[in-house]
């Protein structure tokens, strides 16, 4: 029995698309996005430029943008996947795809991750960051002006310490990079071989840090949520548990005994 297609939009760049359907699985075709995604169950071959590669569960491909291939699934009834198409313009002048391959691993991992925290993200621009640096680290490398952009260390200094001051109010990517008159992408990949994270995510560590302390101080949780402008609880208490391993409900009563 064929599986439904599910298509969801959850940026202006960016698609998902699950499921499975027969007739289309072994046509040639083409994608005017760059594809990336992993096999949920079953097996299949993708052929592409005279070469084929089996793809298994677990397994990952990137497919560059306009990169004519088939899909044949060993077994169309147990075959499902998740794909994630992002639009050249997001990403042409930064960073190159030019080869189909699968994943590494790692890879997957850091592909999953965003995919779950992300896909239902209700703020997209909260995911353009993480989606640079996911893309960044598919990437086969990035465009010469951005190998070629020089970044120094007292410069990803300032940076630290500019979030390290505000990171109670909203510093988006664009803020930063405007400020300091640094390429978004370069930003990203230079702060994280410094920093071994992004911008982003070191403000949200410093977010986690201060609702901890305010809860240990005896704040309402909601409180907290909106001093530190988290989305809603349900994302403070994912990044709370993320870090500490427990709820803040679970650290209130450790700590404050209630």
């Amino acid at each position: 029995m064929e599986q439904a297609v599910q298509f969801k939009k959850i940026h202006e760049s960016i698609e998902i698309k699950s499921g499975c359907y027969r007739p289309q699985c072994y046509k040639q075709h083409l994608h005017q996005e760059l594809s990336v995604g992993v096999v949920r169950s079953g097996e299949s071959i993708v052929s592409f430029d005279g070469d084929e590669l089996k793809f298994t569960k677990g397994e990952g491909i990137i497919i560059p943008a306009y990169m004519s291939h088939m899909c044949s699934p060993i077994d169309i009834d147990k075959w499902s996947f998740l794909m994630m198409y992002v639009d050249e313009k997001f990403y042409t002048d930064e960073l190159q795809f030019k080869k189909l391959r699968k994943m590494t691993p790692e890879e997957v991992a850091k592909f999953e991750v965003f995919i779950e925290a992300y896909s239902n993200s209700k703020e997209p621009i909260a995911l353009e960051e993480p989606l640079i640096d996911l893309l960044i680290q598919l990437a086969d490398k990035p465009a010469e002006s951005l190998n070629q952009t020089n970044v120094s260390n007292n410069e990803l200094k300032e940076i630290y310490e500019h979030i390290s001051h505000h990171f109670m109010e909203k510093v988006s990517l664009d803020d930063l990079a405007e400020h300091f008159k640094i390429n978004k992408y370069t930003l990203i990949r230079k702060f994280r071989a410094v920093y071994n994270t992004t911008p982003s995510a070191f403000q949200l560590q410093l977010k986690v840090a201060k609702a901890k302390e305010m809860l240990s101080l005896g704040k309402h949780i909601q409180d907290v949520c909106l001093e530190l402008d988290f989305y809603d609880q349900a994302h403070l208490i994912r990044e709370f548990k993320h870090i500490h391993g427990i709820t803040p409900n679970q650290y209130i009563k450790n700590i404050l005994g209630r």
